[in-house]
């Protein structure tokens, strides 16, 4: 497993994902309703945010490769769990309030970052982006690749927390899920080989 922290790791692994078949698999409770499984683990490339680790074969699969993990997960033992038993390639840490938490370029602010996606998407975006919507964006603008994107609903079905705590509401939410939702599907429109599932 490699961190991505420096601008060099995280040359090593856009040129990694360049030309690939992704899977994006996120949170979303309703991805436990579809068989998806085996789709998700036959793409080059099966990238996980924070919950959207392998809970059941069949609807999650079972392959990782890249783990994009919000900070406020780590220290759950079930994340931490999976974090210690999966062998996957690289581990990027989001988040958090203060530089010791923010480990990464990707998005300490000097490479990468959600205020940089947030006021290149104001006024239509009322709301700070969610962690999901960073990273297909980012997939978008900086790396040539055929995405598919599982377990996004956009808020419509409750998100995988690890603890009641951690739960949020649609309309009480910090994102602006609608506007996401909108703009998500404007990049796959643009993208003639994105798939969302």
């Amino acid at each position: 497993m490699k961190r991505v922290i420096t601008h060099d790791d995280a040359k090593e692994l856009f040129d990694y994902l360049q030309g690939k078949t992704i899977s994006l698999v996120g949170n979303a409770q309703s991805l436990l309703e579809k068989e998806q499984g085996e789709l998700i683990d036959s793409s080059d490339v099966v990238m996980r945010i924070n919950r959207g680790y392998p809970a059941n074969f069949k609807s999650h699969g079972v392959k990782t490769n890249v783990v994009w993990m919000n900070n406020r997960f780590v220290g759950d033992k079930v994340i931490d769990d999976y974090l210690r038993t999966s062998k996957f390639f690289y581990y990027v840490l989001q988040g958090g309030n203060s530089k010791r938490e923010i480990e990464s370029c990707l998005i300490k602010g000097d490479l990468y970052n959600w205020q940089d996606v947030w006021e290149t998407h104001k006024p239509e975006m009322k709301k700070m982006p969610s962690q999901g919507f960073v990273i297909i964006y980012l997939l978008y603008r900086e790396i040539n690749c055929k995405l598919n994107l599982f377990g996004f609903d956009f808020m419509k079905t409750k998100i995988q927390m690890p603890r009641p705590e951690l739960h949020i509401h649609r309309d009480t939410s910090p994102h602006d899920f609608t506007t996401e939702k909108h703009l998500v599907e404007k990049m796959f429109a643009d993208k003639k080989e994105w798939r969302i599932y």
